[in-house]
């Protein structure tokens, strides 16, 4: 968690040790691809991406910071979810992926 000096917008700060994410092609790819995304994608359901910044040692991903569980966490609380309820959030994932 962190706080924007200008707004005091709270935004959520996911750092990454480049030590670790160049010890293996795969990981570094990843990071790549998940900056690129966040770049591309504006969406009420998809925490926007703010800015990137880097040290020599770390990446720092700045993020728009959303109260509440991802979807993912709930879903393993639950166990499982009525049919109901899976297609509710199905719908939302579907127009998260909807970009036109």
């Amino acid at each position: 968690m962190g706080q924007h000096i200008l707004t005091e917008e709270k935004v959520a700060i996911k750092v990454l040790d480049k030590m670790i994410i160049n010890q293996t092609t795969e990981d570094y790819e990843l990071v790549k691809k998940e900056i690129s995304i966040l770049k591309l994608v504006k969406h009420e359901y998809i925490a926007q991406l703010y800015e990137i910044l880097q040290t020599e040692q770390h990446i720092f991903i700045i993020i728009k910071c959303c109260e509440g569980k991802e979807i993912l966490d709930y879903i393993l609380t639950k166990n499982r979810l009525i049919e109901q309820e899976s297609l509710k959030y199905f719908k939302k994932i579907i127009n998260c992926l909807n970009l036109d």
